[in-house]
């Protein structure tokens, strides 16, 4: 996945104090590398860690699952 910066990564629904708590906290589990850079404003990159890489399957195939079962969720 290569380095995100936070800003990048803001832009998704969540607020960005909610956005930063999460990120922290995969960092403590090691599953993202945390990149501090110094600048005003300071700035943020993130990267998957080894760990987080072996997550990638798991996440593809509950990925897979949610789209074959789509059709059930948005019947509901």
């Amino acid at each position: 996945m290569g380095r995100t910066v936070t800003r990048a990564v803001g832009r998704q629904p969540a607020g960005a104090k909610v956005l930063a708590e999460r990120l922290r906290l995969l960092a403590d589990y090691d599953i993202v590398r945390r990149d501090e850079q110094p600048g005003v404003p300071p700035r943020v990159a993130y990267a998957l860690t080894a760990r987080g890489e072996s997550l990638r399957p798991v996440l593809a195939a509950l990925w897979r699952w949610g789209v074959r079962d789509e059709a059930s969720w948005a019947a509901r």
